[in-house]
């Protein structure tokens, strides 16, 4: 989302609207923005992938209900 606010145009000397935006976001080029889309599917693979990792190999564990405590397998009745 932008923010409209207005200005006084020093090159048109007008009175007018602009429109706020990013100077990075801006004037980034194609190639950086191809730089920032890879970075972004690496590190959010490699993001998910820990997670799904830690899920499966972890397994489960068992909480107590009355004192929310970690209790192991071996005590499973």
């Amino acid at each position: 989302m932008s923010n409209i606010v207005k200005i006084k145009c020093p090159v048109c000397k007008k009175r007018t609207k602009a429109e706020r935006k990013s100077k990075y976001l801006h004037q980034i080029g194609c190639l950086m923005s191809g730089v920032h889309f890879i970075m972004l599917l690496i590190t959010g693979g490699f993001w998910a992938g820990w997670m799904i990792g830690r899920w499966y190999f972890e397994g489960n564990t068992n909480f107590c209900l009355k004192c929310n405590e970690e209790v192991g397998n071996e005590r499973v009745i």
